[in-house]
């Protein structure tokens, strides 16, 4: 069946999970700076970027073989949840970039 862009459903964020509608599953991004991602993704994208190179890859090559070796995903999501415990993220400035206090 075609759907016109009249009947089209809309989009949202639940998924069908063993025959029934389930919301999107999201946990807090461990790099503290209180955004949300989703369940399949380690951090947030800024929180990401800011992780170490041999992390990242570490985390990438032990998601790619997480079927076969459950533990050493584990051990790298630890050992980069670790990192962002010891470097936590700035918080965002609320205040606009260029001016200045009390001017």
């Amino acid at each position: 069946m075609r759907w016109s862009s009249e009947s089209r459903p809309a989009r949202s964020r639940w998924y069908p999970v063993r025959g029934r509608l389930m919301a999107e599953r999201r946990h807090n991004c461990p790099g503290r700076c209180g955004r949300t991602v989703p369940l399949h993704l380690l951090a947030c994208g800024p929180c990401w970027w800011r992780l170490p190179d041999d992390l990242k890859s570490a985390v990438n090559l032990a998601y790619k073989s997480r079927r076969t070796n459950p533990i050493g995903h584990r051990h790298a999501v630890q050992d980069a949840c670790q990192w962002y415990s010891q470097n936590p993220a700035t918080p965002r400035s609320s205040a606009v970039a260029g001016s200045v206090e009390g001017a």
